[in-house]
């Protein structure tokens, strides 16, 4: 797993609240998020695409990145996220992960990258 790209500034407290859980911080973290989003769902629907490249915008800790590299095991995962914590949580081969602390529109600016699937999820809620 790499990370690349500019520190920011963003901080959450959503994240320091889950960070005081200790070692249930992933349990705690999972059983708030399904109140709202069924990430296991998701990648589910997801299972007939057999992407070789896969960008996930908004990958924030790597709930949703963890879930993408079991689905798609061939596949080359880019993350993105404004969080300087991203892909703190991300469980999966760190060689086929990019966790990239930029924009979308810094991304779409610089590389000429090319994806198979975009996912951006469980986000639209800290667009102000």
């Amino acid at each position: 797993m790499r990370v690349t790209g500019k520190e920011s500034l963003l901080g959450s407290l959503g994240a320091t609240i889950r960070g005081l859980f200790g070692r249930h911080e992933r349990t705690v973290a999972e059983l708030y998020r399904r109140g709202f989003v069924d990430l296991d769902a998701l990648v589910e629907s997801l299972a007939d695409l057999h992407p070789e490249r896969v960008l996930e915008i908004g990958c924030g800790e790597g709930a949703m990145t963890s879930r993408l590299a079991r689905s798609f095991p061939e596949a080359r995962i880019t993350a993105i996220d404004l969080t300087p914590k991203l892909g703190r949580l991300y469980e999966g081969d760190p060689a086929r992960v990019e966790f990239r602390c930029e924009s979308v529109e810094a991304l779409a600016g610089a590389a000429a990258s090319t994806f198979d699937l975009v996912l951006l999820c469980d986000v639209l809620h800290h667009i102000p």
